[in-house]
């Protein structure tokens, strides 16, 4: 009979994300070896095989959802006695450790860079202890490692475990018709992927770079797909700067196009050159590893990012893109440039090789073997 893992998290379809898809994949891949039971938000059961067992949670309010998530978790604990806990985030880490107190589980913790430096008391008294009390902390990077052992856990608990990406086909077709929809022309394309936070980096790049792009490449456009942060628990909106710079600096370069459904979102990556990742390192506020840059390189888009945080194991420099010093504008300028004017197709083709390295059956494997570890 395979062993009991039983999901505990908020991050989970039907919410939208890098985390959310994360936490998904783990789900998927666990069920492949395990009998799996989920805890998550309302609507997660639309979102796994019949075959998983799902309970959702409210979310109308942050407490509300905590307070019956850990019911639920400790409910099918004491019911169903699973062999391991398996928490998608830190703030279902209390209540993963309740459960695995309580039915004698192992517990494991996917840390993400968030949960490990939010600055909230409480948070730190409370949900801290709980992450390194877990027996295994599951890490995006080699960026969040180091954060998890800053806050005291345990180096031989610690995983390090790069988030997975879809592999695509390139589908010319399918650019040609994002560009005609939104009447993008001809022109090259530079692509922006994730909420508009402040710690993207958007207003400063097109203060600091797009005036010297277009210097150069006048006719190029910057395409921004993402919306505003709604449930996310820190980072506010960039929104407003990033208007503000676009119509001072800018206007008619840059097209919001908000939140897009995913056939728009594989065209804006098939009609792109490029993909800019200008991301900042904020106080309490961290890039643990940046999904985005890598669901580019699936696409064969090579990514211009500041080399902050986990962004580092995001992108292979030289080979799907450019790691460029913090704060160094005028290197990112240039690089960005070169892929806007140069044949790119060495680049290209690196793009799709890492991603390759980092495909969901790999992390399916990653993750299932650091579970076994514990059984």
């Amino acid at each position: 009979m395979p062993s009991k893992v039983l999901v505990t998290t908020r991050n989970f379809p039907p919410f939208v994300g890098g985390m959310e898809r994360l936490v998904h994949e783990s789900t998927i891949a666990l069920h492949h070896n395990f009998q799996v039971k989920l805890v998550g938000p309302s609507g997660c059961e639309n979102h796994v095989p019949e075959s998983i067992q799902a309970v959702g949670c409210a979310m109308d309010s942050l407490p509300r959802f905590l307070t019956s998530s850990f019911f639920q978790t400790v409910r099918l604990a004491k019911s169903w006695r699973p062999d391991v806990i398996f928490c998608g985030s830190g703030l279902t880490a209390p209540a993963g450790l309740a459960a695995a107190r309580i039915c004698g589980a192992r517990l494991v913790v996917y840390a993400h860079g968030l949960d490990l430096i939010i600055s909230n008391t409480l948070y730190r008294r409370l949900f801290l202890p709980t992450i390194r009390a877990a027996d295994r902390v599951i890490v995006n990077s080699r960026y969040t490692a180091g954060l998890a052992a800053k806050i005291g856990v345990e180096n031989d608990k610690i995983r390090v475990i790069n988030p997975g990406v879809t592999l695509v086909k390139p589908d010319y077709e399918q650019g040609i018709a994002f560009r005609q929809k939104y009447d993008l022309g001809n022109s090259p394309l530079l692509l922006s992927v994730g909420r508009l936070t402040p710690r993207k980096g958007l207003a400063e790049f097109l203060r600091e770079s797009m005036p010297n792009i277009l210097r150069d490449i006048p006719d190029f456009k910057l395409v921004i797909v993402g919306g505003e942060p709604t449930k996310a628990l820190h980072g506010g909106s960039s929104l407003a700067a990033i208007n503000a710079a676009a119509n001072l600096i800018a206007p008619g370069a840059v097209r919001l196009l908000g939140s897009v459904d995913d056939n728009d979102l594989a065209g804006a990556y098939n009609a792109s050159s490029g993909f800019v990742f200008p991301v900042l390192d904020l106080a309490g506020d961290v890039e643990g590893f940046g999904m985005a840059a890598l669901e580019a390189a699936a696409y064969g888009v090579p990514s211009v990012a500041f080399a902050n945080g986990g962004v580092v194991d995001a992108i292979c420099n030289e080979q799907s893109g450019y790691l460029i010093t913090p704060g160094d504008y005028d290197a990112f300028t240039e690089a960005t440039t070169k892929i806007l004017n140069e044949d790119t197709e060495k680049l290209v083709a690196g793009a799709r090789a890492h991603a390759t390295r980092l495909a969901w059956p790999l992390f399916g494997q990653a993750l299932r073997s650091s579970v076994d570890e514990l059984l």
